[in-house]
């Protein structure tokens, strides 16, 4: 008997086709894709700034702070060795830190104009200037027989310059630990951000494979056994295929040419 086959709105067991399959894992594939690419590129931004913050700005005023403290040192011990020999070789260490106290001053002015720092330097500033004028200068000219000043009223006046500046040195040190510590952070997360990436890409191939092959590959391989049976001469084996419409489709037909035959 002639047999028609089954309009593709009458058929059974038909379920979601290929192309959207495909088209939801390709979208699925995309997003997380778009996913990885802005979460690695936060993740990397931040790790950058981190970085910058840590090098570029904090680390450069933490040497020029301790270029201070080794300038403010040479100052004070040359003048007091000058003081108490009155050799001008003393004079040597204190020129030196002139330059280098001006230099380090420069360095923190221009890396710390709006912060708490800033106010700290200019006192270290203003109160080292305060010392030169009224103590380290005036004793450099006692070589000629003018009369050297009080060492106490210098040891006043250098100790107004050890506040500011040990504050300032503590809170450098501060931003220091915490520039460094939001580096770790920053990398740490980066680190684990590309773990996630991995596993969650490693995740999506796996269900990927699992999906094709048990909505594909087994409903294909399900429906050639039974096209083999067919053929083999089980011609009353009735052949209905399973998985996607595509391949419920072609199971009708290839039953519906069984049946014609």
């Amino acid at each position: 008997p002639m047999v028609t086959p089954k309009r593709r709105s009458q058929r059974d067991d038909a379920g979601q086709t290929l192309r959207r399959v495909f088209a939801a894992g390709a979208g699925l594939t995309a997003l997380i894709v778009i996913v990885a690419i802005v979460a690695g590129a936060v993740s990397l931004s931040r790790l950058t700034e981190a970085r910058e913050r840590l090098l570029d700005d904090i680390g450069p005023a933490v040497r020029a702070n301790q270029s201070l403290e080794v300038a403010l040192l040479n100052q004070e011990t040359g003048i007091r060795g000058y003081a108490l020999i009155g050799n001008p070789e003393f004079l040597s260490p204190y020129r030196e830190g002139l330059t280098g106290g001006t230099a380090a001053l420069a360095v923190l002015g221009d890396y710390l104009p709006a912060r708490p720092e800033g106010v700290l330097v200019d006192d270290v500033a203003r109160t080292l200037q305060a010392w030169q004028v009224g103590y380290a200068e005036p004793v450099i000219p006692t070589g000629t027989g003018s009369v050297a000043p009080d060492p106490t009223v210098g040891k006043t006046l250098f100790d107004a310059i050890r506040t500011p500046q040990g504050q300032l040195t503590a809170l450098l040190d501060a931003e220091r630990l915490i520039a460094r510590d939001q580096l770790n952070s920053a990398a740490d997360a980066l680190l684990w951000v590309g773990i996630a990436i991995a596993v969650i890409i490693g995740a999506f191939l796996a269900a990927a494979a699992w999906g094709l092959r048990r909505g594909v590959l087994d409903p294909i391989a399900a429906l050639a056994d039974q096209v083999r049976g067919v053929v083999s001469g089980d011609v009353h084996r009735e052949v209905r295929g399973s998985g996607p419409r595509e391949i419920v489709e072609l199971g009708a037909d290839v039953d519906a040419m069984r049946v014609h035959i």
